[in-house]
């Protein structure tokens, strides 16, 4: 895939990265999100399971899930 300097799209420094673009989501919350779940464009996971990581409440969760669909 395309490569930034951010890494290539699809990994998981692109993923983060991804995310600090959506209000309130910082690097370490990235990270984390990235880290149990996956690469963004794959996900599956409800708000609530976005809230298990340290950093997302529910309406960081529902702003995420919005962003993403």
């Amino acid at each position: 895939g395309p490569t930034s300097p951010w890494g290539k799209a699809g990994n998981e420094d692109w993923a983060a990265h991804f995310l600090m673009g959506l209000e309130g989501i910082g690097p370490e919350t990235a990270a984390a999100i990235v880290e149990k779940f996956g690469l963004p464009l794959a996900w599956t996971v409800s708000a609530d399971d976005l809230q298990t990581v340290k950093g997302v409440g529910p309406k960081k969760a529902k702003q995420m899930l919005e962003a993403l669909a």
